[in-house]
């Protein structure tokens, strides 16, 4: 049996993007979507051309391994139950985890922009590893637009992203304190109205 986790590696019928069939393979545990529902990333053993495939080996696990190196791709998303899952592999290391979260963010960025690379000294409300700089501000937009996305009981999202940015959203007046076992949070009157606009803003194909 399965004990889930953001960070562990679980083995799952993963679905063709055409849902035509599926096939089985390990996965990335990245975020609790609620109700025992989780966010998972593909993982194969070629980068298939995937410029934003992150490779991952022995190393990159805290505890257990995958038989041959193999590639994370942050654009192959689905949200299972974790009755779903069939084994576990192992566990990856807190900087693996990471590493995954700024990939699944850089999806998000408006077209043509990118994470900064020219200094390895993060500027004033931004984290850096590296020589790779994030905008904490933009991270904090791209997650309210995505917690719009779990709106349920009109007012309510599931807390299912990186502590530290949902607390800057506390902290900001946009949701109600993530601290507690309650699985999710409550938008705040401006909270939700610049939830759904950002959603708009930076998702909008027009």
């Amino acid at each position: 049996m399965v004990s889930p986790a953001v960070g562990k590696v679980v083995l799952i019928r993963f679905p063709f993007s055409d849902f035509s069939k599926s096939k089985l393979r390990p996965a990335a545990i990245v975020a609790d979507a609620g109700r025992d529902d989780w966010v998972l990333c593909q993982i194969t053993s070629k980068p298939y051309g995937d410029p934003r495939a992150i490779h991952i080996g022995d190393d990159s696990f805290e505890k257990g391994s995958l038989r041959v190196d193999s590639f994370l791709r942050p654009g192959k998303l689905f949200t299972a139950n974790s009755s779903l899952f069939l084994g576990e592999a192992g566990s990856l290391k807190k900087s693996s985890i990471q590493e995954i979260h700024k990939g699944i963010m850089e999806l998000f960025l408006p077209p043509g922009q990118h994470t900064d690379t020219s200094s390895p000294t993060a500027p004033e409300g931004g984290t850096v590893e590296g020589e790779r700089t994030l905008s904490e501000e933009k991270i904090d937009q791209a997650v309210l637009a995505l917690l719009y996305l779990g709106l349920h009981e009109e007012v309510r999202a599931w807390k299912g992203f990186e502590w530290q940015t949902m607390n800057r959203l506390h902290e900001k007046g946009y949701i109600s304190d993530p601290k507690g076992k309650a699985k999710s949070v409550v938008f705040t009157k401006d909270g939700l109205e610049q939830a759904r606009r950002l959603l708009f803003t930076l998702f909008s194909t027009d």
